[in-house]
């Protein structure tokens, strides 16, 4: 019966940092403010870092050919356009609920297999992860799938109904892969060790945990709305939140921080 709400009350926070104490997490979080401190960076210098490989932003012709894949003629796992606009014709909400209404989930799910095969993604080995599913999960996978990607309730709730789908044997980019990819604007593909850098750089607090957590996706989802605010108000706005995530790799990766002092 509790339901969601958009801004903290008073005090949420220390109550926030209680509960972790309480938990034992309040370690996990001070290292990723160790972390945090040690790279040094700030939004300005991941703009800054983007705008000098990128000049011309998301619309730069080397971002479109490297990273989004728009109009080529040779497919890379690493291009983003070709997979999303694949999902688009293969996620449809439509399609999904024929599928389980016809009994063809599985048919569904070997789709889903190859089109994650075409990307980097998802590991291989976890993408063997659903190509073993039983038959007998297909159904309440793709429904589970169609209930996450179409729906603006309950997201938390619905990310668990995914996760318990799979047998609870998903990572991270599994569960979120196939929603980025069939809805783009809404969804993001969680790679926890790309989110954490991100984190640590604009919300220190929100630890993200090797196991996918519900609670945690919907923070993550925040997190990287208003990543992808802050690049409009910097007149570089995305197409979209798998933009945002490439964004967030492209300038937080180990090697970026020496385009600032070229």
């Amino acid at each position: 019966l509790l339901s969601a709400v958009k801004q903290l009350p008073e005090g949420a926070n220390e109550l926030v940092a209680e509960l972790r104490q309480a938990a034992g997490l309040a370690e996990e979080q001070q290292q990723q403010r160790v972390r945090a401190k040690e790279s040094g960076l700030s939004f300005a210098d991941q703009v800054r870092i983007f705008q000098i490989e990128y000049p011309a932003g998301f619309g730069d012709d080397r971002w479109l050919s490297t990273i989004r894949g728009s109009g080529l003629s040779q497919r890379a796992k690493r291009h983003r356009q070709p997979a999303i606009d694949d999902a688009h014709s293969l996620l449809s909400e439509e399609k999904l609920a024929h599928a389980v209404a016809a009994g063809s989930s599985g048919e569904v799910v070997e789709a889903i297999t190859a089109l994650l095969g075409r990307t980097n993604l998802v590991r291989p080995k976890d993408v063997d992860v659903l190509k073993r599913l039983p038959p007998d999960r297909h159904d309440a996978y793709v429904r589970t799938l169609r209930d996450l990607v179409f729906s603006e309730q309950a997201r938390p709730h619905r990310f668990e109904q995914l996760a318990a789908a799979l047998g609870g044997d998903g990572d991270w980019q599994l569960l979120t892969a196939p929603p980025a990819l069939a809805q783009p604007q809404s969804w993001v593909c969680v790679h926890p060790a790309v989110l954490r850098r991100q984190a640590s750089v604009l919300e220190p607090s929100l630890i993200v945990p090797a196991k996918p957590d519900g609670w945690v996706y919907h923070r993550l989802l925040g997190l990287v709305g208003r990543v992808r605010d802050l690049l409009a108000n910097a007149s570089t706005p995305p197409a979209d939140l798998m933009d945002v995530f490439d964004f967030i790799s492209v300038t937080l990766r180990p090697s970026a921080r020496k385009l600032l002092s070229g």
